[in-house]
C-alpha cells in the first residue's frame, strides 16, 4: 500500500506549500512527510466540505452507517495488510 501524502481537496489530491515530517514516538524516525496546507488550502477545503454536507446532510442515516462501515472496513483491510 503507497501512503497518500498530499492534501485531499475537493475529490483531488494536491500538493501543500510544504511538508512536515510525522516521526514514530517508539524510535523518532520518520515515517513520512505529509503535506502542509496554505490558508487558501483550508478555505478550498471548508468551501468542498459545506458544498458536500448540503447533499450528505439529506442522507438517510442507515447509509451513511452503511457507508462508514463499509469504509472502516476497507480501511482496516489496508492497515493491516
Amino acid at each position: 500500500m503507497q501512503l497518500k501524502t498530499q492534501l485531499f481537496i475537493d475529490g483531488k489530491w494536491q500538493d501543500g506549500q510544504s511538508t512536515i515530517a510525522v516521526t514514530d514516538p517508539s524510535d523518532e524516525s520518520i515515517i513520512a512527510n505529509v503535506a502542509v496546507a496554505s490558508d487558501a488550502h483550508c478555505l478550498a477545503a471548508i468551501d468542498a466540505a459545506s458544498r458536500a454536507f448540503k447533499s450528505w446532510a439529506k442522507t438517510a442515516p442507515r447509509f451513511v452507517v452503511r457507508f462508514c462501515v463499509k469504509h472502516l472496513r476497507l480501511w482496516w483491510l489496508k492497515v493491516t495488510d
